[in-house]
């Protein structure tokens, strides 16, 4: 029989276990008799009489049972004890054992003399991968890693969950993970780690493990989070799971209700509609824009008049929007990369090409420049001579001004900082804190990943509103440090 375990210790298993299985009392028989049908009376009858008051009874036997026959026979044995029970015969057995890649394990308990040979070439990337995964699987065993620090367990589980997949390891082993992760992160409350932890398992489902109604049934879930959501990138992980579901159901691929998936796409679509028409955050509406129109383009690529409006809205958007900070101009410049070829008979893709080409070379060229200032402004600092290294240093942030180059940005603000506290300019020194901190808190909203240089902008910050007198600050500002150290420090 099974004994029930508390919630916390349950979350450090590498699967998911149901309510019902913590607090429920089972119990399991097995069988290799051949009269399966009077074993298992006779079974289910002394787990009965034992007075137990079990919720549950298995009922494994050796035999092949037609499904008919073991439903019939669950009903009855309900009927006649008041109890639920399950049947699982040898075809479940074989099922589970090739699904689960455990041949091995299957020949050698049962000593069965077959030829069998599981030895597979392993790359050095699958080595380094397969460490990782051993090493974050000795930390989630061990719950004084994780002591008020739920966030952190359910981020190693969707790590541990993108390993094992790109391992191929098998699929209640991705999906265990994974589970986890969303059971974990619906424990926490916040509705970015439960959006990843669930997009994370349908990308897997769908894309590892080829099913699709599966990965169906997460999106309707991944939908009543994402949908309200005021984050263009939490929408778009909403879009790369419908496109595939929509495109394979059209093609005939795939069999769902397409009246449906056509109302999940406007919604989608109405969604980023809302943000791309909010003015007051420029980077979000310019990336719902680029969102909205990328996925109309992929959505509708049989269509010719709406490929060549939505290319001519992405050439206009990245040459318009190209220098916002949060705007992730390269990863639309790879997808185009990629796929491009689907659309070579379109003038406006050769338009669009060469904006990308001179976006690239912009770009580069910025980047080197900024390298540069950034060098010269460092020289400058050595010798105190400040107000030059602060006019360098501002040049150089206009041209770092750019998803890949954002550790220079900030590596600017950390020095200008340093410098105004030289200067005794404490509130200019607060402002490049408060600009370093709101990027690593959107980093961390948009990837789970918490830089932990952030620790040490708040405990700076905290000073500075201590020697500028403002107390209500100082707490404020304690309270955020008290909750980071809490939930992702290292004990």
């Amino acid at each position: 029989e099974n004994y029930p375990v508390s919630k916390e210790i349950s979350f450090h298993y590498f699967y998911a276990v149901s309510d019902n299985a913590l607090k429920e009392n089972w119990a399991f028989a097995f069988s290799a008799m051949k009269n399966w049908n009077s074993k298992v009376e006779s079974d289910i009858l002394k787990i009965v009489t034992s007075e137990r008051n079990f919720n549950l009874i298995y009922f494994i036997s050796n035999q092949s049972i037609s499904d008919k026959k073991r439903s019939m026979k669950e009903d009855a044995l309900k009927n006649k004890h008041n109890v639920e029970v399950r049947i699982l015969d040898r075809n479940w057995i074989i099922q589970k054992i090739f699904a689960n890649k455990r041949e091995e394990l299957a020949i050698d308990l049962l000593n069965i003399e077959v030829q069998y040979n599981s030895s597979k070439d392993v790359g050095v990337q699958d080595i380094v991968k397969l460490m990782k995964l051993n090493t974050l699987k000795d930390k989630i065993k061990d719950p004084n890693n994780y002591t008020t620090r739920k966030y952190v367990l359910a981020e190693d589980f969707i790590k541990a969950g993108k390993i094992a997949r790109s391992l191929e390891s098998p699929r209640f082993e991705t999906q265990g993970y994974l589970d986890q992760a969303i059971s974990i992160a619906n424990e926490v409350g916040i509705n970015n780690q439960i959006i990843r932890a669930l997009y994370t398992k349908a990308w897997s489902i769908f894309w590892w493990y080829d099913d699709y109604l599966t990965t169906y049934k997460i999106y309707q879930d991944l939908e009543k989070f994402a949908l309200t959501s005021d984050s263009v990138e939490e929408l778009e992980l909403l879009g790369n799971i419908l496109l595939p579901l929509y495109s394979y159901t059209f093609t005939n691929k795939i069999s769902l209700d397409i009246n449906d998936l056509v109302q999940k796409k406007e919604n989608l679509f109405s969604a980023l509609k809302k943000l791309f028409n909010d003015k007051t955050r420029p980077n979000n509406s310019a990336k719902a824009k680029l969102v909205y129109y990328e996925l109309n383009l992929f959505f509708n690529y049989n269509n010719e008049e709406i490929v060549k409006s939505s290319l001519k809205k992405i050439n206009n958007i990245l040459l318009n929007s190209f220098d916002l900070l949060y705007l992730d101009v390269l990863t639309s410049i790879n997808i185009f990369k990629e796929i491009g070829g689907a659309f070579e008979k379109y003038n406006e893709y050769d338009i669009l090409f060469d904006s990308i080409c001179e976006i690239v070379k912009k770009r580069e060229g910025d980047i080197k420049q900024g390298e540069l200032f950034l060098s010269r402004a460092i020289q400058k600092l050595e010798i105190k001579d400040y107000s030059s290294s602060l006019f360098l240093l501002d040049k150089a942030r206009i041209l770092f001004m750019k998803e890949e180059s954002i550790d220079d940005l900030f590596l600017c603000s950390i020095i200008c900082c340093d410098i105004y506290n030289k200067m005794n300019l404490l509130w200019a020194a607060r402002k490049e804190l408060l600009f370093t901190i709101n990027h690593f808190s959107y980093t961390f909203l948009k990837t789970g990943a918490l830089n932990q240089k952030l620790l040490k902008c708040f405990t700076e910050l905290i000073w500075i509103e201590l020697l500028l007198g403002r107390v209500p600050q100082i707490l404020l500002y304690t309270v955020h440090l008290k909750t980071i150290n809490k939930n992702f420090n290292t004990p």
